[in-house]
């Protein structure tokens, strides 16, 4: 093994990471929602969280992504399309 693969494997480098389009309906998605909406909740001031809960992200103007590695997720990230002319 040369020294970048060593440098890969030691860092976790050498496996991807999948970026795509998920469903929030997910256990893993839906888990890690409402985990992020209890701590934004604990350290934003009320009427500053500006997050949705996962069934708010199951609507058709809203594409959900996801990065996994090994099929783990690692985090999410979400899109709406808010004038349909466009995209």
């Amino acid at each position: 093994m040369d020294a970048a693969a060593a440098a890969a494997a030691a860092t976790g480098a050498d496996v991807d990471i999948e970026i795509g389009v998920d469903d929030p309906r997910r256990e893993d998605v839906h888990d890690l929602v409402r985990r992020h909406l209890s701590f934004a909740r604990s350290v934003t001031p009320p009427g500053h969280v500006h997050a949705l809960d996962a069934p708010s992200l199951d609507d058709d103007s809203i594409t959900l992504y996801s990065a996994r590695r090994g099929g783990e997720l690692l985090g999410i990230g979400a899109l709406k399309q808010l004038d349909p002319r466009r995209r």
